[in-house]
């Protein structure tokens, strides 16, 4: 189940980028993006003659080209963020995912490396499930003061949800507004 404050969000998941980052600062998670792409695959003694270097320590399945690859990737994983029912898909989306094989990541600041970021963006579904609440309410409220208040003050039965609806609107919306900025 999500957290509470999710649900005062419009906001969510509208792609996945597969990123090259630099730590911010020392023994933090905060990162700096420094370009789209995937690293190099490791690749095994018998294959190649070259040594391995700090970008061949990644181990996933490569699709070829790298576009495709990563467009494929990203739609099964946001497919799978919402909904977890196709167990016999995921190990093949995970097999596609990057992983860093050889040792962690270091903590050190500008320490590179290579992971996926997901992208927020507006999403229709969070927004039409509040409207559909706040509609519904607005019928019940409406229905209520037409029975038992007044029969004919059908102009008086909309005020107070109207009052309700934009102030809900303001006290949501308007925070996810100077969160972007």
């Amino acid at each position: 189940m999500a957290p509470p404050c999710s649900h005062f969000n419009f906001a969510g998941s509208t792609d996945i980028e597969f990123i090259r980052f630099s730590r911010v600062f020392t023994s933090s998670d905060e990162v700096a993006r420094l370009g789209l792409g995937l690293p190099k695959p490791k690749v095994s003694s018998a294959a190649s003659q070259a040594p391995s270097t700090a970008n061949h320590a990644y181990e996933y399945s490569l699709i070829t080209p790298e576009e495709i690859h990563m467009a494929i990737t990203a739609k099964q994983i946001l497919a799978l963020m919402h909904t977890t029912e196709d167990f016999p898909k995921t190990k093949s989306t995970l097999n596609l995912i990057p992983k860093k094989v050889d040792s962690p990541l270091s903590h050190e600041m500008s320490c590179e490396g290579w992971g996926i970021h997901a992208v927020q963006g507006f999403s229709l579904s969070k927004f039409l499930r509040w409207m559909g609440v706040l509609l519904l309410l607005h019928m019940v409220f409406v229905s209520y003061w037409l029975l038992f208040i007044d029969t004919t003050d059908l102009q008086n039965a909309f005020v107070p949800v109207g009052f309700v609806i934009t102030v809900v609107g303001l006290v949501v919306g308007v925070p996810q507004i100077f969160e972007r900025a």
